[in-house]
């Protein structure tokens, strides 16, 4: 080839052959020719796929000491490719002509012609003016036309001696090896050849989960799951990374391609943690171009001509944000420090936080869930408190009280993890959404007391003289600090001589009498409170006794019949009974049969034997005298199967008299239009006795009233005010009446009545006065109350307790009505009784230091009962404390004179008509 001066030079012939699939370089061969050397260039391994599979020849003049140089250019689609090529000229020689070819192409796609742009060169100044030549490649007609000024191609002299060639807006088409020929005045051509790689960036994105896909926040899931998800990228080139970063690091770069345009990563986290909570996790694909770097997006490195090549980074992101559901971090109790008192209120808070949304907090007591108060949310939701009123009772000490708290949202994939019910310390379980802490109760309560016989005994087969022991069987906190025992509700005092020993919790009984009989309790103090055991009855066997308190003296004439019971107490029960006779006129005893007549002595009596009662205690014995020879002492044996009674009872049979009058006779209550008396029976002669009632109008003489009944007790109502009564009382049996007890009464006045209401005020003086006079008549009555008890001792046997020296009182049975209580419920239907007022009466009369008769005959005495009344006819009429609501509703206001109290009665309900008594 001859250059423009028509010098003669040795060309090199390259010959390249190109092909999709493989690069063959073929070694360069020495042509001589009369005008130019040509040879095949050596093009680099490295050439794009892209080249068009044919042979491509070129001959281009270099020197024979120029090597040819590649240089790799990549660039982002649609951004500026930047083509280097070394336009500097050797020493003395300069710049011509600079040509770019493109592929296989013999034409140039770009001339530069210096010689006629010498000043722009000089001045580095990029050329766009005509002389620049854009030849596109038109493929339907095969040649290149010139194009505007106004093009996407410049030449750039900025970075000189590197030259560069603009290509702006990159596309597909753009990718190849272009080939830059510069030739110089003198020195030989230089060729360079360019590597344009056209980046296409990643086209989508996906993140996938469960089939789906998701974006924005994600969640929630709970503490302690898996999470999975896969980042799905379709699109690039050359074939993009796809790594996993959490909060800015990267935590996974395995990715892996499943198609020729899918390349995806999956992200599995066995274990999500409280700290993943808002954490964000990126999905990011990558492709690059220019010398690959992952941890910026972009930066300069030098080229083999010392120029600065701009190496960038394509990537496109997808993110998401974790939602989670977190457990609770820890939970306390709170008000269970001191121990708590049965059955009184406390209040106890449980606290818990760290859960999200906040727990929700349960309680168990005995594994039972008790119902809080109340539950509250601090603002921030952390916190939740909740309320627990309790009232423990004793079974609930030493139970574990829990406060369980959990996360209602999440799903517990265990059983509650507990604490150590010792150290009460808190734990944890990442498979569990709850977390809980338990407390052991001390309460302290009552003593709750058992009673139960020695467990060596037979209840059965316990008799006189042997040995017993009770035990008391305890449950309290704190423990008792004192026991009583109790029989028959009587305190049992510890007495060593007399066989009664506490031990602790027992009680000792030795060489056991039937007055141990009865039922036992115990009962345990400590300093909550007294607690009661139930009662054991104690049964003791014994040989029958007499009963005490039962009818011993028996009053008949000759040939009238005695009926006599002999009255035993035993266990078990007396089967069988033997009689004897002792005449008060011989020394002598005789047995007696029952069921039949017998003579004795000249002495004819009959006798029989009946059985009474479903125990059989009591045995008739009918006795009738025919003589005075057969008065004398009935004697009685009863037997059971511990043996024979050792002591007889003992029945006296006299001749009958008339009875004593009646004693301690009062008027009790006074009103407008009734009166009532009470007395107390005297000696009764030995027989059956009755009482009559005589009542006179003290102006008239007029007798009124004539009642007689069993019962020393008369109410006579409907009479008119202001009457002014004369009242005689006696007793009766067959022998005869008794001497008359004289009462005087009155039914008091209506203008009285309002003079009361009027004068309250004087009352304080009337009590004085009335007291005074009392106590007066106190001291006169107590010496005839004497000489009447005195005289009655000697006339029938007394009744009292009986007291025994075994360490325990033994009270004698006061249920048991004897033939000596004349008050019979079966009385004359005319008689109208109000049993309890009897007995408060009876122990009134009991109580009183003198016979109420003698104060009721003496007028002086008579005179504190007529006292200033104030009547209320809607309230009930009261008598020694108890209220009686009759026909009437009396009240008063009255004072008390010999521990009687009287009272004025008013019946608003009835009309003045016939009067009305009860007896």
């Amino acid at each position: 080839m001859m250059d423009h001066h028509g010098t003669a030079r040795r060309s090199t012939m390259i010959l390249v052959l190109v092909t999709t699939a493989h690069l063959f370089v073929v070694s360069p061969v020495m042509v001589e020719s009369s005008s130019a050397s040509a040879a095949l260039l050596p093009i680099p391994a490295e050439v794009s796929s892209r080249a068009t599979d044919k042979m491509l020849v070129n001959t281009i003049d270099t020197s024979e000491d120029e090597s040819i140089k590649l240089e790799k250019v990549s660039v982002l689609s649609g951004r500026t490719a930047e083509l280097p090529c070394d336009i500097s000229p050797p020493p003395l020689d300069s710049l011509y002509l600079v040509l770019w070819y493109k592929n296989d192409s013999d034409f140039p796609i770009y001339k530069y012609d210096a010689r006629r742009s010498r000043e722009s060169y000089r001045q580095q100044q990029t050329q766009h003016d005509s002389q620049m030549l854009l030849l596109q490649q038109q493929q339907e007609q095969g040649q290149y036309t010139a194009a505007s000024t106004a093009t996407r191609v410049h030449f750039q002299f900025d970075s000189y001696p590197v030259a560069l060639l603009l290509l702006n807006n990159a596309a597909d088409h753009d990718e190849g090896i272009y080939r830059c020929r510069v030739d110089f005045g003198r020195s030989p051509t230089r060729n360079v050849l360019v590597q344009l790689t056209v980046v296409v960036p990643p086209g989508k994105i996906r993140i996938i989960e469960d089939n789906r896909q998701v974006s924005s926040v994600i969640g929630p899931y709970d503490e302690g799951a898996q999470l999975s998800l896969n980042c799905i990228v379709t699109g690039g080139r050359p074939r993009p990374e796809v790594s996993w970063w959490l909060d800015n690091k990267l935590v996974d770069h395995t990715f892996i391609g499943t198609s020729e345009n899918v390349v995806q990563n999956v992200l599995v986290i066995p274990q999500l943690q409280r700290h993943h909570l808002h954490a964000i996790l990126r999905c990011q694909a990558s492709n690059y171009f220019g010398a690959r770097n992952t941890t910026s997006t972009s930066h300069l490195g030098l080229n083999s001509y010392g120029h600065h090549n701009r190496q960038q980074q394509n990537t496109i992101v997808s993110s998401v944000q974790l939602d989670l559901n977190l457990k609770p971090m820890w939970v306390t109790i709170s008000g269970t420090e001191k121990p708590f008192s049965a059955g009184k209120c406390y209040t106890i808070e449980c606290s818990t936080g760290g859960s999200r949304p906040s727990a929700s907090i349960h309680w168990y007591l005995h594994s039972i869930q008790q119902q809080p108060t109340r539950e509250r949310i601090t603002m921030d939701g952390r916190n939740t408190t909740s309320t627990l009123k309790l009232t423990p009772t004793a079974k609930d000490h030493d139970a574990e009280l829990i406060c369980s708290a959990f996360n209602p949202v999440m799903i517990s994939t265990s059983s509650h993890n507990s604490s150590d019910g010792n150290n009460l310390s808190d734990r944890t379980s990442s498979s569990s959404s709850s977390i809980e802490t338990r407390r052991k109760l001390v309460v302290h309560f009552a003593p709750t007391t058992e009673l139960e016989l020695g467990r060596n005994l037979k209840p059965d087969s316990i008799v006189e003289g042997n040995d017993v022991y009770f035990e008391c069987r305890i449950r309290s906190n704190p423990p008792p600090h004192r026991i009583i025992w109790t029989h028959e509700g009587q305190t049992v005092r510890e007495n060593a001589t007399a066989g009664v020993l506490v031990v602790e919790q027992s009680l000792v009984i030795r060489r056991v009498s039937r007055f141990h009989s009865g039922r036992y309790s115990c009962t345990a103090i400590n300093t909550e409170g007294t607690g009661l055991s139930n009662t054991v009855q104690l049964r003791v066997m014994f040989q029958p006794v007499c009963r005490p308190n039962q009818k011993i003296m028996y009053g008949v004439a000759r040939q009238e019949t005695a009926v006599v019971r002999c009255q035993t107490d035993a266990i078990p029960p007396a089967r069988s009974h033997r009689w004897a006779f002792n005449a008060s006129t011989s020394s002598e005893m005789t047995d007696l049969a029952v069921n039949r007549t017998q003579i004795l002595q000249q002495t004819r009596f009959e006798s029989s034997h009946v059985e009474e009662g479903a125990d059989a205690l009591d045995r008739v014995f009918s006795y009738s005298p025919q003589s005075d020879r057969d008065y004398g002492s009935l004697l009685c044996w009863a037997r059971n199967d511990i043996g024979e009674q050792r002591e007889p009872c003992v029945y006296r049979i006299f001749l009958g008299v008339r009875p004593d009058p009646p004693v301690n006779c009062s008027v009790v209550n006074q009103t407008a239009d009734a009166v009532e008396v009470w007395c107390r029976p005297g000696f009764d002669g030995g027989q059956s006795q009755q009482f009559q009632f005589e009542i006179f109008d003290t102006q008239s003489a007029v007798l009124l009233y004539n009642k007689s009944g069993r019962y020393p007790h008369l109410r006579v109502g409907n009479l008119e005010s202001g009457l002014k009564l004369f009242i005689q009382v006696s007793a009766f049996n067959q022998r005869g009446r008794s001497a008359l007890v004289p009462l005087e009464a009155y039914t008091v006045k209506i203008a009285d009545k309002q003079t009361v209401i009027m004068e309250t005020t004087d009352l304080s003086s009337v009590l004085g006065i009335a007291g005074g006079v009392s106590a007066s008549v106190l001291i006169v009555c107590v010496a005839i109350a004497l000489t009447t008890r005195f005289r009655r001792h000697h006339r029938a046997p007394s009744n009292s307790t009986q007291h025994h020296a075994h360490g325990i009182q033994h009270p004698v049975d006061k249920s048991k009505k004897t033939d000596n209580q004349p008050y019979d419920l079966d009385a004359d239907p005319d008689v109208i009784i109000n049993s309890q007022l009897v007995n408060d009466m009876q122990q009134v009369n009991r109580n009183a230091s003198i016979p109420r008769s003698h104060c009721s005959n003496n007028a002086t005495a008579s005179q504190p009962q007529q006292l200033l009344m104030a009547v209320d006819p809607t309230r009930p009429f009261t008598s020694a404390g108890h209220s009686h609501p009759a026909h009437y509703s009396p009240t008063a206001v009255g004072v008390t004179t010999n521990n009687i109290e009287v009272v004025a009665v008013k019946s608003p309900h009835r009309h003045k008509q016939d009067p009305e008594t009860s007896i």
